[in-house]
């Protein structure tokens, strides 16, 4: 049976072809996946192992202890073993691109620190490549890439930011950095060690110290004379090694993430391929089944036939996977290459193609397409050796079964229900997992149910399709519904990459029509000044330079603190509340706001219902600097996310908050002010700091909507894959279908059908394949996206379920295209048919 499968696979070897591709394009995608995330996290190890090379033992100040002081490197520099230390310190530093702009702005890569010099010589985590050190303030070193892109050189200018006013500083040397944090697409600026100290510390005190240990000390003895040179409050100490494998381990659970999300998609890619396969050997051991007969005849077991089936399919897999792993290395080699181009650069390191990769994508692919055969060589194991006598293939069943229509109902009733159960209780991401089983169990549901809908959607289609395309549409519709099975099995896969279309897009148009409606109801204020350095807050200066600026006829900070009162916590808004009304719309539904200076808070009625307040009021608050505070409840608001739950004075915010730093400055200009030159005055007031943004009111909603459009962007990406799949089960079917109805073709031929309309025929056919599954699909997504809106409502308030019925329309217009295009070939082929030769074949 094995050389019979083997024959056979290589005799159908054209009709396994767009199987071949579809398990070659999800196995494709596990592997890129796997071998990116891989190559990625060896790169930042190998990266992070350089940047502590020849480092023994590394001493970090603790936040809370004394610091590490000139005495400190002294008493290590003077311990037995010890050939060296490095000093360092560091902290935010973005540095301006030639437009003005950071060219980092996170905290954690936007890099300051110290060009720590070893015994004289240089720093070994950035050697030097050109120029010398920085030996006083006003002159800095930069690394190659942030020189690079700065377009400085060596006596050129360079325009930074702390957290303070911009600084011009002269770039005196070019360092290659070791840190993976700068290789990644960081920036670094490196200063002398006093000018560092200040900047990003205290006078005096440095961040760590690295211990570098004399040729024959041993590291453990090491480790144990530093812990006694440093008490414990002062610093913790651990070998380089242990920073290594940390920074190595922090990699891997970095790129886990990523992987894990790519492989969701890889996922979805291979569910679809599943329903190609079964279409395929399907429709294979129907036009197989007096061969299958003829093996039965002459001894063949029922066992033997089925594993002939499955061998097939191991074989195909086997092939596909093998072929998907070496496109899946070239993918993730292309993608680094793509990467690196577009700026986001990526440590060097090798391609990395593990055991582990190799192994997750051929036996993933092979069990895949081996499950996916299974039910048609149930099929194939059970044809009688009488076929053998049939003197043509038994025409195509119409029934759908009833066992298989019982199932359907139930699961589409158990999932729609289990939607409906999660739109009542769950408001958050809590009700995540029972979405998804409920919308898995819906989705199979629709599956089964597909052939009992294709009848009445064929009834539905079949006058339009006559009276466009005349006798060629009425056989097309024809030829959909006499085989319902076929139909629905064709597709299924285009049905489920539709839904999650549709589902994605309902819910990105609900989400970026709230947020614009939000800052359209919400933000009252011309203005918003916040800073670009990620989580990065604004000094107490910004608030006041912006008061100064003309034109300006309101303005409020707006800074908050995580409180709480008894056990509910929330965040507590600090504002200007004599300014805040001119610059966001508060609705108060009973009282007023806080007065200036004093211990009073407004909260909104969410906050007002959950703890039983009521004006008046008397309500502890405990903060950030475990003091508690009593404030009287002035006032109840409705909820707006542009304030929160709770409001104050922001001098009376001070009681309770340990910094004064702000999140951002509304401002507002006076009556007939310009906005634009208002604008470029705010920016000039603050410096044309580069980690400072000055954004109108349609640049605070693009903002937001950006950022999920940027989001569906990459998830329509991925699902391309399943949609590109669903287009080859179209073809593969029609293909197949064409093969199996030669002689039918033949007659119609025979009795007047010409070329032209046999190939509309066949168009028209594939045209009404894909509508029916963008149908279902498009139809499914609404549901899903309109029954798990709530789990969004924590995480956009304003998010309310609006259907883009432009955008669904063009959509199943694209998938008419889609079907007319998918059929291109397969009527090519139906047009090749010799009239004469099918007819008289049997």
């Amino acid at each position: 049976m094995f050389r019979t499968a083997l024959r056979n696979v290589l005799a159908h070897r054209a009709r396994l072809l767009m199987t071949l591709i579809a398990v070659v394009l999800g196995t494709a995608f596990i592997s890129g996946t796997l071998v990116f995330s891989d190559s990625v996290a060896r790169a930042l190890r190998d990266s992070s192992a350089r940047g502590y090379d020849g480092v023994a033992v590394m001493a970090e100040a603790r936040p809370e202890g004394p610091g590490l002081r000139q005495k400190a490197v002294e008493r290590l520099s003077a311990l037995p073993g010890v050939a060296s230390v490095r000093p360092s310190v560091e902290g935010f530093a973005a540095v301006a691109g030639p437009d003005g702009k950071a060219l980092a702005t996170d905290r954690g890569s936007a890099l300051g620190a110290n060009y720590a010099a070893v015994g004289g010589g240089p720093d070994p985590r950035n050697p030097l490549v050109a120029g010398r050190a920085p030996l006083r303030t006003g002159e800095v070193a930069v690394d190659q890439a942030t020189a690079d892109r700065a377009k400085v050189s060596l006596g050129g200018t360079l325009r930074t930011a702390i957290d303070g006013p911009v600084r011009t500083e002269t770039v005196v040397g070019i360092v290659a950095a070791r840190d993976p944090r700068v290789q990644v697409g960081g920036s670094l600026v490196l200063y002398d060690a006093a000018t560092a100290q200040r900047l990003f510390g205290r006078p005096g005190q440095y961040g760590d110290i690295a211990v570098y240990a004399a040729r024959g000390a041993g590291t453990a003895e090491l480790l144990q004379r530093v812990r006694r040179a440093l008490p414990d409050p002062a610093a913790e100490v651990t070998t380089g090694s242990e920073l290594a494998a940390r920074q190595a381990e922090k990699a891997t659970a970095d790129t886990s993430a990523m992987t894990r999300s790519l492989l969701t998609f890889a996922a979805i890619a291979l569910f679809v391929s599943a329903f190609l396969i079964a279409n395929t050997f399907t429709m294979l051991v129907s036009q197989r089944t007096r061969e299958i007969a003829l093996l039965r005849a002459v001894g063949a077991t029922r066992r033997q036939i089925g594993r002939g089936i499955l061998i097939e399919a191991a074989l195909v897999g086997l092939v596909a996977s093998g072929t998907g792993l070496l496109v899946g290395a070239g993918l993730a080699a292309a993608t680094r290459a793509v990467l690196d181009h577009a700026g986001t650069s990526l440590p060097v390191g090798p391609l990395t193609v593990t055991p582990a990769a190799i192994t997750i994508t051929v036996v993933t692919g092979s069990v895949v397409t081996v499950l996916s055969a299974w039910l048609p060589a149930r099929r194939a194991a059970v044809v009688p050796p009488v076929a053998a006598l049939a003197a043509a293939q038994p025409a195509p069943t119409q029934a759908t079964g009833r066992g298989r229509a019982v199932a359907g109902l139930l699961l589409t009733a158990c999932g729609g229900a289990m939607m409906l159960w999660v739109t009542r209780t769950f408001h958050d991401s809590g009700g995540l997992p029972p979405a998804l089983l409920g919308a898995a169990l819906l989705m199979t549901g629709a599956i089964l149910l597909a052939p009992l809908l294709c009848r009445p959607f064929v009834q539905l289609i079949t006058r339009p399709c006559v009276s466009l395309f005349r006798i060629p549409g009425m056989l097309a519709a024809r030829n959909v519904g006499r085989d319902p099975r076929r139909a629905a099995a064709t597709v299924s896969a285009l049905m489920v990459g539709a839904a999650l279309f549709t589902g994605l897009t309902v819910a990105g148009h609900s989400a970026r029509t709230g947020i614009e409606q939000a800052t359209r109801d919400q933000l009252t204020a011309d203005f918003r000044v916040t800073s670009a350095a990620g989580r990065a807050s604004l000094a107490p200066a910004v608030a006041r330079a912006v008061t100064r600026v003309p034109g300006v006829a309101a303005s409020s900070p707006v800074r908050s603190q995580v409180v709480s009162v008894r056990k509910d916590s929330f965040l507590l808004y600090g504002v200007d509340t004599a300014s805040i009304p001119d610059l966001v719309k508060l609705r108060m539904t009973v009282g007023a706001l806080p007065f200036a200076g004093r211990h009073e808070l407004a909260v909104s009625e969410t906050i007002a219902r959950r703890n039983g307040w009521h004006v008046g009021a008397r309500v502890t608050v405990r903060g950030e600097r475990n003091a508690s505070v009593v404030f009287n409840l002035t006032g109840v608001y409705r909820e707006t996310k542009a304030l929160g739950d709770a409001l104050t004075d922001i001098r009376a915010l001070t009681s309770v908050a340990r910094l004064e730093r702000d999140q951002k400055v509304l401002v507002k200009g006076a009556p007939n002010q310009d906005t634009r030159v208002l604008g470029d005055r705010l920016r000039r007031a603050l410096g044309s700091n580069p980690i400072l943004r000055v954004q109108d009111r349609a640049e605070v909603g693009a903002e937001a909507v950006g950022i999920i459009s940027t989001i569906l962007q990459v998830l329509y990406g991925l699902l391309a894959t399943s949609l590109m799949i669903a287009l080859l089960g179209i073809v593969n079917t029609l293909g197949l279908a064409v093969r199996e109805r030669a002689r039918e073709i033949g007659m119609l031929r025979a009795v007047g059908l010409a070329r032209t309309e046999l190939r509309a025929m066949i168009r028209v056919e594939s045209a009404v394949l894909a509508l029916f599954g963008a149908v279902l699909g498009t139809g499914l997504g609404m549901f899903l996206a309109a029954t798990g809106a709530p789990l969004l409502s924590s995480s956009f308030p304003e998010y309310a379920t609006d259907v883009p019925w432009g955008v669904l329309g063009l959509t199943l217009v694209a998938a008419v295209a889609i079907g007319v295009l998918a059929g291109v070939l397969p009527a090519r082929r139906a047009t090749r048919v010799n009239p004469l030769e099918a007819i008289d074949s049997e």
